[in-house]
């Protein structure tokens, strides 16, 4: 992989703008060049949130194409498609929240769990299953588990519910702190609810859950049964649970030939964006809209710092540091523009760690050769992710070379400092810096004069000279300060079960 943004996309992408030339006038329309939208990035985004949940690739581009056509077979107004259309591809914004939850309750893979846990009914969870039981069994490692394994089975802890609610709780606050509208949040909080009450988080039934959220249940578990045995197994599964987990209307609309009569063609990896760019609304542009972009980021960035508990303010705190650092400096160029990118690239630079396994990132002690090769491949994964993201491609190289070294020995691309843009250095130093002042699961936070220290000593080898002056330059702001002497957390109290 290289630093810069993929030009051409991916191999398995398409041009999206164009796809609805394939199928007709709404495609015609679609072929002359028009402006970003949002729709268009949380589509390309979605593959973070599809790796965060343990789903297949491109699970939410397929439940947001069966969603949408039921959508529009259900008589869906344009402006409440635009809301459906945002919600089937954020119903896992809340994800990642899980995850760190999931690992030390299990001492297991995150995302392995998560599709295990999707295989079984949630009503046979309600009682503690033997799954559940039987794997917790192998992790207990204190005395908050075993109270947690007893509590399971004895029935007094609902795991299901709770990771479903906050799942659909963190989600549908995040969309709504997006400012999208209010059908998306509504949508995604409902996501996990079944007609017949016998959902999570909260037990709604019939039309007390949203048309919408009774779209993205049913389209979610569509598109997962797609995966697992086509489209046979898709229908069979509406069929089969039409009038309990899904509302009866709504499983008509989704055995409508014109809804299901072509998943096998039109899901497929190398189709789906096609299939995705013709049914989805048309919105309004996002060209200009930078304040809404900054957003989008911003939300992003707390998604990913959620994947751990060790790293529930990381991106948030590098941003405040290397806009600090940038600030020191005279840059020459758009300075606006730059600041932009910087504060977007801090948010999303680590978006590569949500498929990495929190075993991985919460482990105690020394990683072994093949677990520092998974951490390693955090900066490749972000770089394909976010490649797909065209409103976001000035972050790509940011979040593709934070962990180069001016030496070239660095990760994931060994790239040396005279072809790294300053702005990666920059924010590789703010990175560095941050994470060596926050506690890890194997030492406590060094001072801000330790971690100073130790930068310097790898002055031109492993860190850029003029971005180490410039970060000396900001600790001595009052700013620096602030962000220095705020409250220190203790990560265990980010893991509160009950």
């Amino acid at each position: 992989m290289t630093l810069e943004p993929r030009r051409p996309k991916p191999a398995i992408s398409v041009d999206r703008l164009g796809a609805r030339l394939l199928t007709g006038s709404r495609g015609a329309r679609a072929a002359e060049s028009r402006p970003l939208t949002l729709g268009d990035t949380f589509a390309a985004l979605s593959h973070s949130l599809d790796v965060s949940e343990g789903h297949e690739h491109e699970h939410a581009l397929r439940t947001a194409v069966i969603g949408l056509r039921m959508g529009r077979r259900l008589g869906l107004p344009e402006r409440h498609l635009t809301d459906l259309h945002h919600a089937l591809l954020l119903k896992d914004l809340g994800a990642s929240a899980n995850s760190a939850k999931l690992h030390h309750l299990f001492g297991r893979d995150d995302a392995r769990l998560r599709r295990a846990l999707r295989r079984i009914d949630v009503e046979r969870l309600r009682l503690g299953s033997t799954l559940v039981f039987n794997q917790l069994v192998g992790a207990v490692k204190g005395p908050w588990r075993l109270k947690y394994l007893l509590d399971l089975g004895l029935g007094r802890f609902d795991l299901v519910a709770h990771l479903a609610r906050t799942h659909a709780e963190r989600g549908a606050k995040l969309a709504a702190e997006m400012g999208l509208g209010p059908g998306v949040p509504a949508a995604i909080a409902a996501a996990s609810e079944r007609y017949d009450g016998s959902g999570a988080p909260t037990g709604a039934a019939g039309e007390a859950i949203p048309l919408a959220g009774r779209i993205v249940a049913l389209a979610q578990a569509a598109a997962q049964a797609w995966s697992e045995g086509g489209s046979q197994a898709a229908v069979e599964l509406v069929a089969r649970h039409a009038g309990t987990w899904f509302d009866p209307d709504v499983a008509a609309a989704f055995a409508d030939p014109l809804v299901s009569a072509d998943l096998d063609e039109s899901l497929r990896h190398d189709r789906v964006w096609h299939t995705l760019a013709d049914v989805a609304p048309e919105e309004e542009p996002l060209s200009v809209d930078d304040e809404r972009l900054d957003r989008v980021a911003e939300v992003f960035g707390r998604v990913i710092d959620a994947k751990s508990a060790w790293t529930v303010r990381h991106s948030s705190r590098v941003r405040r540091v290397v806009l600090g650092m940038f600030d020191q400096l005279e840059a020459p160029g758009d300075a606006t523009a730059r600041r932009r990118a910087l504060a977007r690239g801090a948010a999303l630079h680590d978006i590569g760690n949500l498929g990495v396994s929190n075993a991985v990132l919460e482990k105690g002690g020394s990683l072994d050769e093949a677990e520092l090769e998974v951490v390693r491949r955090h900066t490749a994964y972000g770089e394909h992710i976010l490649s797909w993201v065209d409103a976001f491609a000035e972050v790509v190289p940011l979040a593709a070379g934070h962990h180069e070294r001016s030496d070239g020995r660095g990760y994931h691309g060994a790239v040396p400092a005279d072809l790294l843009p300053f702005d990666v250095r920059l924010l590789a130093v703010a990175d560095q810096f941050e994470a060596l002042t926050a506690p890890r699961p194997h030492r406590e936070a060094f001072s801000p004069e330790e971690a100073l220290a130790i930068l310097a000593a790898e002055a031109g080898s492993g860190v850029d000279a003029k971005a180490l002056v410039a970060l000396e330059r900001y600790l001595g702001t009052p700013e620096a300060k602030e962000l220095l002497a705020g409250e220190r957390f203790d990560p265990e109290e980010m893991l509160v079960i009950a």
